[in-house]
């Protein structure tokens, strides 16, 4: 499920025809997919994950993590969850309290990962999350310039978006997710 709904994208974009609410719905869900590569899940889902232990944190592939469920060495028997944490900086390694130390080479970890996103919480990844449905939209459909009805011709691109650098993020975009990106990305 998106968490811009069509209803709202075309609010957004000023579209009132619903001859292209199927396409509409492929730019939210490619806009959605790539912020969400970028900062992890929009909305929370359950994780289950096979990572590397022999280490003092397992790091997990999908994150921000919400909720720790079970970690368990490959063949063995689960790990007590109230003896792990996960790191509140960065929100995608768990640490041990017990040991300290995960001593097996591989862990099943089941956890759930996401985000609640809506235009209450989070309003700034819902924004981003519109801004980059306006910009894909607009890219692919041009941009009406001219003053006159006779002026008038489509070119490709968004205004201020320069070819080659960010285009599929504008800065705007990019700008409202960076407190999202995980430390040391940038």
């Amino acid at each position: 499920m998106s968490v811009v709904q069509l209803a709202d994208a075309k609010t957004y974009l000023n579209e009132v025809s619903t001859a292209l609410d199927a396409e509409l719905q492929t730019f939210i869900d490619a806009a959605e997919a790539a912020i969400a590569q970028r900062i992890g899940p929009l909305t929370p889902a359950v994780q289950t994950s096979r990572v590397r232990g022999w280490a003092y944190t397992l790091q997990l592939p999908v994150w921000p993590v919400v909720t720790l469920t079970s970690v368990t060495p490959v063949g063995g028997t689960a790990l007590t969850v109230t003896d792990l944490i996960v790191d509140p900086d960065w929100l995608r390694t768990v640490e041990y309290l017990q040991s300290g130390y995960f001593g097996s080479r591989w862990y099943d970890v089941v956890y759930t990962a996401g985000r609640t996103v809506s235009a209450s919480v989070n309003p700034d990844i819902y924004k981003a999350d519109l801004e980059l449905i306006r910009h894909m939209w607009s890219t692919q459909r041009g941009k009406v310039v001219g003053a006159s009805v006779g002026a008038t011709r489509l070119v490709p691109g968004d205004v201020g978006t320069v070819p080659g650098a960010g285009y599929t993020f504008p800065a705007r975009v990019t700008e409202l997710l960076n407190p999202y990106l995980p430390l040391g990305v940038g």
